[in-house]
């Protein structure tokens, strides 16, 4: 790629890199600048970057746009920790040519922490590193989102067949599509459409009681569709560094072979360390490095293991204060830069409170500060130098000619150095044990130490040397510079050329450092396990260190086994591996990265069958790919609920892809906290947000969707029922106001008030998590519960449409509904009713078109004006505009046209004498049906239950009122109900109920178009409303009391 004018690009201080760039050149005098990388890895330390040397050695800026060169870069890939790229100048002779690493670049989403930058795009867009290695975000739904739509679509299937049972008794005759389509439409209120808005004010209002919870402060909801998950999880997948811990190291143990430190006996370290420098300072010209130190000659009176002691210290503090890429910053400069060589003179400089240390792991900087602690301080590091100054205030200088940098392939660093005085030249290394035993020389205890470390926690980390003459250094030099060069295989030939020089070191010592646990992590991943949730720990540290964070975390108890998975790479080793682990029972797995792949390759089944067994999984070494990986797989082969947990840039995908993410926000930056669903500050505030808040959000949420549910459902058998007497008709029982009211004013605050029930107080369903164990079981909604409410529903329905036809004395009132509006017609017979629709043109009153008592009323008075107004003789009492009717025509008929859609035939009414029922006919007969059919008399549709027939006995003789009696009834019913579901009472809930029927008490004096206000008022309205209210609601209370009594849920087993 040519270097173009319009292809570089310059960012000050604390500017985002909008693109992956190559680093050319900086306005820091060392060549070299931080970054910070806290949004494309997680971590908060300032990375180092260097620039080309051949672009930072040019006079001025504007030479860097007249020069002739350009970059070859590799492919884009997903790795961001390593980069392999040259840039050739061509515009020299000869041309010059520089290798090109990951410290040269510079990617999308980094920030500039110090200088100014100036750098060449390589990849753009989709090709950067960052963009490669985000995973798509998904949508996620509930499972209780899930089980409420199948639940709804069973509804719609009950609509449908409920329509067509209805249209099939009525024979099929006439336009009975058109029937149909009016049966669906009048039983939609069976399905729930308010279910989805209740539901997410729900969720809005669980989100907003989990960040007002003063018991976890911070906690962040940033979504509000899946707070129900939070009481469903089985498995919870965890990070540890920075989620199990601190992510703050501290420097616990020095051994050196014969002798151990501990953190009580740092005193003598030090001690030691000031005798050596000492000496130094009174014999200058012996104050090499060396094994001639003057610790050496120690006065003659010192016995001479006490001086072997003292030199063995004096080189491995100098060593551990040399070996690493740590940077000290000096906040009180300009743009944090680092301290000049100029200065290093005035103790001042290095002696502010206000020194940091910048380094790309949180271990190197606990090495640092122990060494300072013990008296050899880091004082400055550019590019090539870097200066310790002793406890006597000395700068000693050490020129940097070679540094190695630690990569996850080769567990190790390294460093050779020149030091300053002397001219000596000394590499130095520091590693894993598993990757330094086979360099180091010969020794009987590093393999042991190790291990009696790792069981303490403790990251281990082994530090060794070897001398350098300066032929041997020329010709490693020579072959290095010339495998970076390489354009094929670069990694491996450079890998190649480093080890020639890793053969028989020096081990110097061993150093453990701490990772201190969050706190209370030991006692809530006890919650946690007792709650019925295994969890699984997937760190991407060595498989020692995650073996001892899960043993001291008591992630696995101390009565617990554990299985170490051998490496594997084949699928026989595979196979061998896993019949082993077959023969474990009840024991935690620990397996690395690269064996899990394998398994997952060639057995990928049969592992998740055995892993899933485990109470405890310990995954080490997994890239961030391999977490996700193990999230979806769990969720493949099990279909339970998982949760993800993390703190770092490296666990988002394992935070998007698990059904509920968390954040940590901790020292490796806000990414997986901004990524996840839930964000805390702390582990520990995991065990309420689950135990409290989880529980309470799934059962108040299973709770909220089947009341909207069974709201509906009465509704629908009411219709039903309602239909059945006359004859089938498609006739809506309630209309207007009424329907609109129901579903909102009237019902929705009580219903809502549901979302802050509580069936176990915080404290008792932390104090005994396995009720948590319930939940997974999903037993709060499950057909078995929708059932039980359906059968609540068609139970408390039927009560309310008790208005049916049946064959009563001569004098019976029957109650029939209007098609224009709630409006209902009395009509006094002697044999079974059949219903007609009137026209939208009529606009009937609440009285019948005929006098109950068949008397001939005055010419021109209308027989439905309460106040007997004179009429002009002819006119419609039902037509608004009061046309003239030819003499004996339906009073009904306003348009002048027959409407007989719920009759069995389409003819018109009979020309009846002056003042009859259009309606009377001979006895049995219907006077609308051509054939004359015979109806029943007794009992035509529907004379279903005790209910039903206690409430015909009860009220034969006046079933006047129907609207106003039984939705008033229903009503009552539904905040009666309400009251049945409440476990625990909120004041609120006290508000809801009162205020929502006061409201519906106060519409009373507006609904005079459905009521009769003169007939609300009056005692028989009321006992009546009563009764039906009592038959509905008292049997089920006595239900629910005696369920109570003989077999009371577990919760409340413990609450008394």
């Amino acid at each position: 790629m040519t270097l173009l004018n319009y292809s570089a690009a310059a960012y000050a201080i604390n500017q985002r890199v909008p693109a992956d760039m190559i680093f050319l050149r900086t306005s820091e005098k060392t060549g070299a600048c931080f970054i910070r990388t806290d949004q494309l890895d997680g971590e908060t330390d300032w990375k180092l970057k260097v620039a080309v040397a051949c672009t930072q050695r040019l006079p001025a800026l504007g030479d860097l746009f007249s020069v002739s060169a350009y970059v070859y870069a590799q492919k884009p890939q997903l790795d961001i920790h390593s980069f392999e790229g040259n840039f050739t100048r061509e515009d020299c002779d000869p041309p010059i040519h520089e290798s090109l690493s990951i410290e040269n670049t510079l990617w999308a989403s980094t920030v500039v922490a110090s200088g100014t930058v100036i750098g060449v795009v390589i990849y753009t867009g989709k090709e950067t590193r960052s963009v490669l290695n985000t995973s798509q975000s998904k949508n996620k739904v509930g499972l209780l989102d899930l089980e409420l739509n199948r639940l709804t679509k069973a509804l719609f299937l009950a609509q449908v067949v409920l329509s067509v049972v209805m249209v099939a008794l009525q024979g099929f005759i006439g336009p009975w599509f058109r029937n149909l389509f009016r049966f669906v439409v009048l039983f939609s209120y069976i399905i729930p459409i308010s279910l989805r808005v209740n539901l997410d004010m729900g969720k809005s209002a669980y989100g907003w009681m989990i960040m007002k919870d003063e018991n976890i402060p911070g906690t962040v909801v940033r979504t509000s569709t899946i707070p129900e998950e939070l009481g469903r999880l089985v498995y919870l997948l965890t990070d540890k560094t920075g989620t199990l811990t601190q992510n703050e190291m501290v420097f616990k143990r020095l051994h050196l072979g014969t002798v151990s430190y501990g953190t009580d006996t740092m005193d003598e370290i030090q001690s030691h360390i000031i005798q050596s420098y000492a000496q130094v300072s009174s014999a200058p010209s012996n104050g090499s490095s060396d094994s001639s130190t003057p610790s050496r000659k120690a006065p003659p009176s010192a016995p001479k293991v006490r001086k072997s002691v003292s030199s063995r210290i004096h080189e491995a503090v100098k060593a551990i204060a040399l070996c690493h890429n740590v940077t000290p910053v000096y906040e009180s400069r300009a743009n944090g830069a680092t301290a000049e060589p100029e200065s290093t003179e005035a103790d001042q400089d290095f002696s502010d409170d206000n020194r940091t240390y910048q380094a790309s792991s949180p271990d190197e900087v606990a090495l640092v500060r122990w060494t300072e602690s013990v008296g050899l301080t880091l004082v400055n590091r550019d590019l090539t130098s870097l200066q310790l100054k002793t406890p006597a205030g000395q700068i000693l200088t050490f020129y940097i000619l070679q540094i190695f940098p630690f990569t996850s392939e080769s567990k190790r660093m390294g460093i050779i150095v020149r030091e300053e005085a002397t001219g000596e030249i000394t590499f130095y290394m520091k590693g894993a044990d598993v990757a330094m035993a086979s360099i180091v020389q010969y020794n009987d205890w590093l393999e042991e130490e190790c291990g009696n470390m790792a069981r303490e926690g403790l990251r281990t980390l082994v530090v060794a040397k070897k001398s350098l003459s300066e032929e041997q250094y020329q010709d490693f030099e020579n072959r290095y510079n010339q495998a970076k060069l390489s354009l094929h295989d670069r990694t491996l030939k450079v890998a190649a050329v480093v080890e020639s020089l890793e053969r028989e070191m020096e081990l110097l010592c061993l150093t453990g450092v701490e990772d201190q646990l969050q706190a209370d992590v030991r006692p809530t991943l006890e919650l946690l396990r007792n709650a019925g949730i295994k969890i699984w720990m997937l760190t991407g540290d060595k498989l020692e260190t995650a073996t001892c964070i899960a043993k001291s975390s008591h992630l696995v108890s101390r009565s617990q086994d554990i299985h170490v998975f051998r490496p594997v790479s084949n699928r026989s080793e595979a196979h061998l591996e896993l019949n082993a682990f077959r023969r474990k029972h009840d024991c935690a797995l620990v397996i690395s990265g690269d064996s899990l792949e394998v398994c997952l390759r060639y057995y990928e089944h049969e592992f998740v069958e055995l892993a899933c067994q485990c109470p405890a999984v310990v995954c080490c070494r997994c890239s961030p790919t391999q977490k996700a990986q193990i999230v979806r797989l769990l969720q493949q082969h099990t279909a339970n609920r998982t949760c993800a947990i993390g703190d770092g840039g490296n666990d988002v995908s394992m935070i998007q892809a698990a059904d509920c993410g968390i954040g940590i926000e901790g020292k490796e930056g806000k990414q997986a906290s901004l990524a996840a669903d839930f964000s805390i500050t702390q582990f520990k505030h995991i065990g309420r947000l689950l135990m409290v808040h989880g529980r309470n959000s799934y059962k108040r949420s299973a709770a909220l969707g089947q009341f909207v549910m069974h709201r509906g459902m009465i509704i629908s058998t009411m219709q039903a029922v309602f239909s059945s007497i006359f004859y089938f008709a498609s006739v809506p029982l309630y209309q207007g106001f009424l329907m609109v009211g129901y579903a909102t004013i009237y019902t929705m605050f009580p219903v809502f008030s549901l979302v802050l029930d509580q069936d176990v107080k915080p404290d008792m369903a932390l104090l005994y998590p396995e009720l948590y164990k319930d939940l997974t079981k999903g037993r709060s909604l499950s057909f078995k519960t929708f059932l039980i409410w359906v059968l609540i529903s068609v139970y408390q329905g039927p009560p309310q449409d008790h208005h049916r036809t049946t064959t009563g004395p001569p004098q019976s009132r029957w109650t029939v509904r209007d098609g224009s509006s709630s409006a209902a017609a009395q009509c006094s017979v002697g044999h079974p009713l059949v219903l007609h629709q009137w026209s939208q043109d009529a606009a009937p009153q609440d009285a019948a078109p005929q006098d109950a008592a068949h008397r001939t009323l005055p010419t021109g008075r209308c027989p439905q004006d309460a106040a007997h107004r004179t009429l002009p003789t002819g006119r419609c009492p039902q037509d608004v505009a009061h046309r003239t009717l030819p003499t004996g025509r339906c009073p009904q008929d306003a348009a002048h046209r027959t409407l007989l859609q719920d009759a069995p035939t389409g003819r018109s009414y009979r020309t009846l004498p002056t003042g009859r029922c259009p309606q009377d006919a001979p006895t049995g007969r219907c006077p609308q049906d051509a054939a004359h059919r015979t109806l029943l008399q007794d009992a035509v549709v529907l004379d279903r239950g005790i209910l039903m027939y206690g409430a015909l006995v009860l009220f034969d003789q006046e079933f006047v009122h129907v609207v106003a009696i039984s939705f008033t009834a229903l009503i009552l019913t539904e905040l009666l109900m309400v009251a049945l579901t409440v476990r625990t009472w909120h004041w609120l809930m006290v508000v809801a109920e009162f205020f929502s029927l006061g409201c519906y008490l106060a519409s009373l004096a507006f609904l005079n178009e459905y009521f009769d206000l003169s007939f609300i008022t009056t005692r028989t309205f009321l006992w009546k409303v009563c009764a039906i209210t009592l038959v509905s609601c008292l049997p089920l209370y006595i239900i629910k009391y005696l369920k109570r009594k003989f077999s009371p849920p577990s919760y409340s087993k413990l609450s008394s």
